[in-house]
């Protein structure tokens, strides 16, 4: 086989997976569009879709982000007791949002468990 038949199967073989490509985008957008029938899902939604999910996990990281203000706040104030407190509650606060997530994976995988 000649150097120009090799190209032309090659061109062949980069067409076909192009278009396979391309019909896998539009088969992928249909089904999107047929399970958004409202639309695309806005940012607040998400979140509510995801507290109503698993509320430990944004609770742990409001706990987590208020303990460590509160301890650069202390920090900045010279209060060396009252920081070193604050950083034991974000890694306290760390931890449980840690075990949060997962509970919400173990949650999540017997539910979809028990749907198969």
């Amino acid at each position: 086989m000649g150097d120009a038949a090799k190209k032309e199967v090659n061109t062949a073989q980069m067409e076909a997976a192009e278009l396979e490509w391309i019909q896998l985008n539009q088969k992928l957008a249909m089904n999107r569009t047929a399970d958004d029938e409202k639309g695309p899902e806005t940012t607040k939604e998400k979140f509510m879709r995801k507290f109503s999910e698993n509320p430990l996990v944004p609770i742990g990281a409001i706990m987590t982000a208020g303990c460590l203000m509160m301890g650069l706040g202390k920090f900045a104030r010279k209060d060396s007791s009252g920081s070193q407190t604050m950083m034991r509650g974000r890694i306290a606060a760390q931890g449980f949002t840690v075990f949060g997530m997962l509970v919400g994976v173990m949650y999540q995988m017997r539910k979809q468990m028990k749907t198969t």
